[in-house]
């Protein structure tokens, strides 16, 4: 797309844009937008149309992005679920071991906070490893929000408002 201040886009200088992001990778967001954008206004003849075609695309590229991290999400929801899983456990053995009544009074205490401090340091692990997986998830979230989002703009800034109406 041209990046000069004064470029302005007619329909028949679309056809060559248009055949190069044909051309480029379609799994990639900038030149479906472009496609996208082309033949909208070829079209409709409409840069407000493109526009609105460009919002709309973004929209459906951000919720497509979003749906790819559904697994994660579980994944980063279950790991402190089993921490705590593993802590309710851990004082049901520790609480079962007391009960028994088994062991002598000299032992028990020992014995119990051994059981106890397992049964806690399961919450903290899975705790640590969610709060490391949320990190980098959300990292490389915005990493892409931030591609689309350059994309848009450079498709708004050098496409839609450059195009000169059909007449």
């Amino acid at each position: 797309l041209p990046e000069d201040e004064s470029t302005l886009l007619t329909s028949q200088d679309l056809v060559p844009i248009y055949k190069r992001a044909r051309k480029a990778d379609q799994r990639l967001v900038f030149p479906k937008l472009i496609k996208q954008l082309v033949m909208s206004y070829r079209k409709s003849g409409s840069a407000d149309q493109s526009h609105t075609v460009l919002s709309s695309s973004l929209d459906l590229c951000l919720h497509s992005m979003d749906l790819k991290y559904t697994i994660l999400r579980y994944v980063v929801w279950i790991i402190p679920t089993l921490g705590f899983l593993g802590t309710v456990i851990g004082i049901a053995d520790a609480l079962n071991y007391v009960g028994a009544g088994t062991t002598p009074a000299a032992q028990l205490l020992q014995t119990t906070t051994q059981k106890l401090s397992v049964a806690f340091y399961t919450t903290l692990i899975g705790l640590v490893q969610s709060g490391i997986l949320v990190l980098f998830m959300n990292l490389i979230q915005s990493i892409e929000e931030r591609a689309i989002n350059r994309s848009g703009q450079h498709c708004l800034e050098n496409l839609i408002n450059r195009l000169i109406p059909s007449s």
